[in-house]
């Protein structure tokens, strides 16, 4: 075996022994079940951005997690400051940044919806927020009167063939109407800007000089810098295994076809390369990108008919994919990954060949014989890749399958017909056709700090 696969190997092996165990990201919180109970323990923080489905939460850090569904609890609270709440809310959730999706006029379709809300102010005046796609949705609610959803509305408008963005977020003509019998609110909705700053010091606002109690609520404030994307990046070490059979494409001929079965690879080679992941909020999804290099290939013996020789086809390519990435909890220590994506390969770019001939040292007539017809393998397809394994804190345990496209191949020494031309003979020999399949168990190892990690 090459110095490069031993390595390789040794490296794989090294890194897979040294798996330990670590828990997913809980911390201290509590939750509060639809039946009234509290329950206090640690909750796993999934940073989520859209509110949530559910909720893993466990009494200690050797109890196992049970996960609670959104509808089965009244509320969630978080150590690092996140409390979420339960609520019934009037939310449109038509309204969108996206330019194509946008409604040529404006239009208001609300309609209430349960989930769980990021809980901004708790007092006599209220205000919440949830997050749909790129749209923050502001909730307030006082005294005896209903919530209000807060949302920037935009809306397209045609003039003379240039699509212009009309801002229909009338967030202060709302809050006036709503609190028009607190002068100070209405003094200062001039000057309150469209954001969770802005809209908490006028809800306060109204707690402090125009609520009934006169006192401030309670304010939440989440820290920003680790409540959105997660990066993972490291090096990968692995074992891949090609299968390159060819299959004879044409009918039995004059001689017997030589290849037809010939196993070109079929055995392990070591991988390395390097990948970066990108978890998005929530940390069920993850954009993955990884480069690697392996090599393939092997030198193949044949013997049929008279003939005999070998096909050797060797060297080493180069790998990039882009994909998607899933991951769910499995218990308190690991995460099912499962993914899929798309390779790009170009031959010409990424496969550099060590060898890549068929040799007869025998053949009917007695002359040794070399063919240089070259034997690509890992054609192009469009068909993705697809990929399972665990993730255990820094450690990813991958194992991948690749179906590359249909190629071809022909042997022009073994005769399978002959036909005669204005008085010449030519002859004819073998197409094949083969497609490489492939497996790779790799091992990934984050390097970089885990920003879920609290300090």
């Amino acid at each position: 075996m090459r110095f490069f696969t031993r390595i390789a190997l040794l490296c794989f092996g090294l890194l897979l022994g040294t798996l330990q165990a670590s828990a997913q990201v809980f911390e201290p919180g509590y939750v509060v079940l639809a039946a009234g109970d509290t329950l206090r323990g640690e909750v796993e923080n999934n940073y989520w951005s859209a509110p949530p489905k559910d909720i893993r939460f466990r009494p200690t850090a050797q109890t196992p997690p049970t996960t609670y569904l959104a509808r089965q609890l009244r509320g969630v609270h978080l150590e690092s400051g996140r409390l979420l709440r339960r609520e019934v809310l009037p939310i449109d959730y038509t309204v969108t940044s996206d330019l194509k999706r946008m409604p040529e006029q404006l239009r208001i379709e609300q309609r209430p919806d349960t989930v769980l809300a990021d809980v901004l102010v708790t007092g006599a005046a209220s205000l919440l927020m949830i997050e749909d796609g790129n749209v923050k949705h502001y909730f307030v609610q006082r005294e005896q009167r209903p919530y209000i959803e807060l949302v920037p509305r935009k809306h397209r408008q045609n003039q003379g063939g240039i699509t212009k963005v009309v801002d229909a977020n009338n967030y202060r003509g709302q809050l006036e109407l709503y609190f028009l019998e607190c002068p100070s609110v209405v003094a200062a909705l001039p000057k309150t800007a469209f954001t969770e700053t802005g809209l908490t010091n006028l809800v306060q606002l109204y707690n402090r000089e125009c609520s009934t109690t006169r006192q401030p609520g309670s304010t939440n404030f989440v820290a920003k810098d680790r409540s959105r994307y997660r990066v993972v990046v490291g090096p990968t070490f692995g074992v891949r295994y090609n299968s390159h059979r060819l299959r004879l494409a044409d009918s039995p001929g004059l001689e017997p076809p030589t290849l037809d079965g010939l196993q070109a690879d079929g055995r392990p080679h070591g991988q390395l390369g390097v990948f970066f992941d990108l978890l998005f909020p929530g940390r069920q999804l993850a954009l993955h990108t990884a480069i690697s290099r392996a090599n393939f290939g092997r030198t193949a013996e044949l013997r049929a008919g008279g003939y005999e020789g070998t096909l050797d086809w060797r060297g080493s390519f180069t790998a990039i994919e882009i994909g998607l990435r899933y991951l769910r909890p499995l218990g308190t220590q690991f995460q099912l990954v499962a993914g899929t994506g798309l390779q790009l390969f170009s031959t010409d770019a990424f496969q550099r060949f060590e060898a890549n001939e068929l040799r007869y040292t025998t053949t009917p007539w007695g002359r040794n014989v070399v063919s240089r017809n070259e034997v690509y393998g890992f054609e192009s397809t469009r068909l993705p890749y697809l990929e399972v394994g665990l993730r255990q804190d820094r450690l990813t345990l991958m194992l991948q399958a690749r179906r590359y496209g249909l190629g071809g191949y022909y042997d022009p020494v073994v005769v399978r017909s002959v036909a005669q031309e204005s008085g010449m003979t030519y002859s004819s020999g073998y197409n094949y056709k083969a497609r490489t399949l492939s497996l790779t168990l790799s091992l990934a190892v984050q390097i970089n700090r885990n920003t879920d990690a609290k300090e």
